[in-house]
This record gives structure tokens, C-alpha cells and sequence, in this order.
């Protein structure tokens, strides 16, 4: 079975609303399809992570798609215990996005579209991508509002996330491998768009193809 996850944006406009009705139905004839408000805004005991986590234990496939990089909407997850390496991530902004496209076969009996709602506000706060952390603690100490802290076996997480003031993302800055995302920071590289530790390993790869 093939599982859609898409969200809305945060603020959506009529536009995009339909856009996101349009996606729905046509993702519904290639499997099951659940609709939530913007994920990163989602209070982590939202019930909704809960249903997101059964909704995607059956599946053989999953798909998600939403309205920030892959990057960051892969440990967004990842945060709320919805670990899904094999899945399939689109930022609907930049792509159109067809299942025909990534291979998904047609369902053989459509089934509603759940689409689940939460009234929710903005909320900022740092994401971490545990396969670029390496432990370092460097956030730890250089953050002042409490944000993070160590479990029992010593490993960074984000302990308050709604201790972290809007609008800073100087943990991000200081973190030696660009472990730290904030989705919605301005900078693209912060907000996930690319791997920056990737991104300077292609560069030193040319720069020494050319030597």
C-alpha cells in the first residue's frame, strides 16, 4: 500500500487550499491519503503525530509532501518518532508532484481522504538532523535559553523547543557539521534546502578533479 502525507501551509491561501484538495484526490486513486495542518507548527503531543505514525506503519510505500525542503520535512518527522529513511519527500513549492512520476501504482479500491484538523500557531524552533550530529555539544553550551539538553546515554535533543526566541537561528550558525535546521528560517541553507557539509564535500571533490 502507498501512503500520502501532505500538509497544508501554514496561513494557507484559497489557492493553495485547493491545490491541496486537487493533490488529495488524485493521490486517493494510488493509495491511502492523510491531510494535515502545517507539521512544524503541530504541538509535539499533537495526536495528530500519533495518527501520522499508525497511518504509516502498514505501508509500503510513503510519500510526503508539504511546503518546506525535504530535508527539513524528513526530521521534522524524524523529531516525533516517524523515522521513514525509505520515504519519498517533495516540497511541493518547487515541484509538481505526480504519482505517476515517482512509479506509484494505481490502488486497487479508493478509500476517503482523511483529513485531519488542530487549531495551531507559528512556532520556531531548531530541528535536528541526527545523520550529520555528531554529539558535540557545542549547541548545548552556547545556547542560553535552555532549548537543549542530554538523555541517559549522553545524546543532544531538543528539550524545550518553544524555550528557543523566533527568529534565532545562531545555534545553527555555530553547529560544526550544519546539524541544526530551523524550516523556517529565511537562509535557505538553515532551513534545509541543502546539506551544507555535502554541499562543501562536492565542491573540494571539483576543485581537486581540476587540479
Amino acid at each position: 500500500m502507498n501512503a500520502f502525507l501532505i500538509e497544508y501551509p501554514r496561513d494557507p491561501t484559497d489557492a493553495q487550499s485547493q491545490r491541496i484538495s486537487s493533490l488529495a484526490a488524485e493521490c486517493r486513486e494510488f493509495g491511502e491519503v492523510m491531510v494535515t495542518p502545517f507539521r512544524y507548527d503541530l504541538a509535539a503531543n499533537s495526536e495528530i503525530f500519533a495518527g501520522m505514525r499508525r497511518f504509516v506503519a502498514e505501508a509500503q510505500r510513503v510519500f510526503v509532501l508539504g511546503f518546506q525542503f525535504p530535508r527539513a520535512q524528513r526530521w521534522t518527522l524524524a523529531s516525533q518518532g516517524i523515522m521513514l529513511s525509505d520515504a519519498v519527500f517533495v516540497d511541493v513549492r518547487e515541484e509538481e508532484f505526480s504519482p505517476e512520476k515517482y512509479g506509484a501504482l494505481a490502488y486497487a479500491s479508493c478509500s476517503d481522504v482523511r483529513e485531519i484538523s488542530e487549531v495551531c500557531g507559528p512556532r520556531w524552533y531548531p530541528v535536528l538532523d541526527a545523520s550529520r550530529c555528531v554529539n558535540c555539544k557545542a549547541c548545548l553550551n552556547f545556547c542560553l535559553f535552555g532549548v537543549y539538553d542530554t538523555d541517559r546515554e549522553e545524546r543532544i535533543f531538543v528539550e524545550s523547543p518553544d524555550s528557543c526566541r523566533p527568529g534565532c537561528p545562531a545555534c545553527a550558525r555555530i553547529c560544526p557539521r550544519k546539524a541544526i535546521l530551523f524550516p523556517m528560517c529565511e537562509e535557505e541553507a538553515i532551513a534545509g534546502k541543502y546539506d551544507p557539509v555535502e554541499e562543501m564535500a562536492d565542491e573540494l571533490a571539483d576543485e581537486i578533479d581540476r587540479w
